[in-house]
């Protein structure tokens, strides 16, 4: 997905993929999911739930990509 969609001169997930490898967003505290959807066995969607740092309790949705 990331490899098409740069092919087509879209760049948005190379910003999931470098703020996941720096460690910055990684989808991975208590109550927060990285999501990924599937057609025929093939990447379709992408997307997470962070905590939202200005509203207690709320989540935040992001890089959500399809």
């Amino acid at each position: 997905m990331r490899n098409e969609a740069r092919s087509e001169g879209y760049y948005m997930l190379e910003a999931l993929a470098a703020e996941w490898i720096a460690g910055k967003t990684r989808f991975d505290r208590a109550g927060e999911a990285l999501f990924a959807a599937y057609a025929n066995n093939v990447l379709a969607g992408i997307g997470g739930l962070t905590w939202e740092s200005t509203i207690l309790g709320a989540l935040r949705m992001r890089r959500f990509y399809v």
